[in-house]
């Protein structure tokens, strides 16, 4: 199935979303490895989502996109997506086509500097938030849910 059809598909299944925040995972698919996860592939995704809800889903990938090298990027329709960094490490560099990020995926429990488990839970994702406060990150949602940041 196309990849706008897909988004559509999931849009209609889901219903509606009411404050729901959406990401889109543009990782090379390593189990697959069959080159469907692409830029233009995740751009069609993007593209349908914001076309649906109003605002751009947020984009979770590595500095390098989907295929490890970059190719596609920057892309106009991607880069318009917050940026949900996956870069494990204590320097964060954002793909070409951002030039921050709303949020850092900085270990995956594991890999990087800080990667010791968290208590009771033992390893896991963690992520930075790029919010002084709670109240800015309430604000930046609920523009999001209102379709307006």
């Amino acid at each position: 199935m196309p990849p706008a059809a897909q988004a559509n598909f999931l849009l209609q299944t889901v219903g509606p979303l009411d404050g729901i925040e959406l990401a889109i995972d543009v990782e090379s698919n390593a189990a697959g490895a069959d080159g469907t996860v692409t830029v233009p592939a995740a751009a069609a995704v993007a593209l349908a989502i914001s076309n649906h809800v109003g605002f751009p889903p947020i984009y979770y990938g590595t500095r390098w996109g989907p295929d490890n090298a970059g190719s596609g990027l920057p892309n106009a329709v991607l880069s318009a997506c917050p940026l949900w960094l996956a870069e494990y490490g204590n320097l964060p560099i954002c793909p070409v086509g951002w030039s921050k990020w709303c949020l850092w995926q900085h270990t995956n429990g594991q890999a990087s500097s800080n990667a010791a488990p968290v208590p009771g839970i033992g390893p896991c994702d963690r992520s930075y938030i790029a919010a002084q406060s709670l109240d800015e990150i309430a604000g930046w949602w609920g523009q999001r849910a209102a379709g307006t940041g």
